[in-house]
């Protein structure tokens, strides 16, 4: 139900699955430099429209370095 009121839920979510969420909603393409970024899992409640506070808590939460280019989020492994 969370989605009804724009918020996207991850309990435990491989990366990978939490990548191609975002980019249901957003117009850009995430790209996991190290493969293995894919297998981390992420817990948490995001705002689905407000990408920026997500990047921001995943270099928090996850050995993660964000590159983000125009229309392409590069994950590199820190």
């Amino acid at each position: 139900m969370a989605w009804t009121r724009g918020q996207l839920v991850f309990n435990h979510t491989p990366l990978a699955d939490v990548t191609k969420e975002l980019e249901r909603y957003h117009n850009l393409h995430f790209v996991l430099a190290d493969s293995s970024l894919g297998q981390q899992t992420l817990s948490g409640r995001f705002d689905a429209g407000d990408l920026q506070p997500f990047l921001q808590a995943l270099q928090t939460m996850l050995p993660v370095r964000v590159q983000r280019g125009k229309d392409t989020v590069v994950l590199h492994k820190r």
